[in-house]
């Protein structure tokens, strides 16, 4: 099967092809307008993870302010309000909570945290773990190379993983997806 997406992905068609976990972590929510999209997916589960707050080191959203950062996770808590028995929700630094969630339980893992390059090596680092043989590790703006996403998903994957590429409206702001070998 060759899968070609626009951004609002289906996954979920992913998920269904594969027989996968319908256990998805979105790491950097953010407001929640891809955390919208996923809850359509009649997942059993969905974590959300982001730091809702302000990192004055970090460029980007990370770098806003705190104001901003409680507007979207109060803007999360109601988009996710309906579906609260399937969701959950957890504020930290990603790589740091994820102890949270357990091994080999997720069919999907989606990154779009920190895109600075260390941020993302320490994200797949300690997510992998969690998402099951066979399943699907993606994020977001993976043709940016003013982040570090491409440099930090071609070093763990080299020889190792297919890298697909999602095309986007925008170029830059591409995807990437590839299975976690069974």
């Amino acid at each position: 099967y060759v899968f070609y997406f626009s951004y609002v992905l289906p996954y979920d068609l992913l998920l269904q092809h594969y027989n996968l976990p319908k256990v998805v972590l979105e790491l950097g929510v953010a407001e929640g307008w891809f955390t919208k999209d996923i809850l359509k997916w009649d997942l059993d589960k969905l974590y959300l993870i982001d730091n809702w707050a302000t990192i004055g080191t970090q460029t980007g959203d990370g770098a806003y302010n705190q104001e901003w950062h409680d507007g979207n996770y109060k803007q999360v808590l109601e988009r996710t309000a309906p579906f609260a028995e399937k969701v959950t929700i957890i504020k930290g630094l990603s790589w740091e909570v994820a102890d949270q969630v357990p091994d080999n339980s997720l069919g999907l893992l989606y990154i779009d945290a920190c895109h600075e390059y260390e941020c993302v090596k320490k994200d797949l680092a300690a997510y992998f773990s969690k998402v099951v043989p066979g399943g699907i590790i993606a994020g977001h703006d993976y043709l940016n190379l003013s982040y570090g996403v491409n440099k930090a998903v071609k070093e763990f994957c080299e020889g190792k993983y297919e890298i697909n590429v999602v095309p986007d409206e925008h170029e830059s702001m591409a995807s990437f997806w590839f299975i976690k070998p069974l």
